[in-house]
């Protein structure tokens, strides 16, 4: 690990500069998404206490249009009075994240998602908000073991090149092209 959280990382064609969270979201979207167009519920994770959301209006309504989204991931959640939810379960990979916060980042992704001339794909948008929301947010070192489990689901991902978002998750610098720059070749 380097400075600010990159990892540098060596492969038979040269180095390779890899940013942690931007891998991880590109890993947690895939995975996400494979489960919301899969026709079996992903592992969720059952909430100790559930919790009672209440959300903007706005937004409440672009929740309550996407239930079946939701319950495709793996998110326990159900309608209550006004613009408030019950959440009782969470998509394992995204355990840990508060429920609040996801529900209203992915609910500002839906409303992206419709605004954005060209693009009319809400349920990734929404999967890749979410992913965001629950991929690792710290610049902190990642253990040796980490980052190599990490490396291995990022190269099982059918784009690992990108984030959900278009950003680079790695950077290739051949030796081919470190040489030409060192004036060895």
């Amino acid at each position: 690990m380097l400075a600010e959280g990159y990892a540098l990382l060596e492969t038979d064609d040269g180095l390779v500069l890899l940013e942690p969270r931007a891998a991880h979201m590109r890993v947690l979207y895939e995975r996400l998404l494979g489960a919301a167009e899969a026709s079996a519920p992903p592992p969720a994770q059952r909430l100790l206490l559930p919790e009672s959301v209440e959300l903007p209006p706005v937004d409440a309504a672009r929740v309550r249009e996407r239930l079946s989204v939701f319950h495709s991931m793996g998110f326990g959640i159900e309608p209550l009075d006004g613009d408030a939810f019950l959440v009782d379960a969470l998509p394992d990979m995204l355990a840990g994240t508060p429920s609040r916060t996801l529900l209203a980042d992915i609910a500002a992704g839906i409303e992206e998602a419709g605004a954005k001339k060209g693009r009319e794909r809400p349920v990734e948008e929404a999967v890749a908000r979410a992913a965001a929301q629950a991929a690792v947010r710290t610049r902190a070192r990642l253990e040796p073991a980490e980052l190599r489990h990490l490396v291995q689901e990022l190269a099982s991902c059918r784009m690992p090149y990108t984030s959900p978002f278009g950003k680079p998750t790695v950077v290739l610098y051949s030796y081919r092209e470190l040489s030409r720059k060192f004036g060895l070749s």
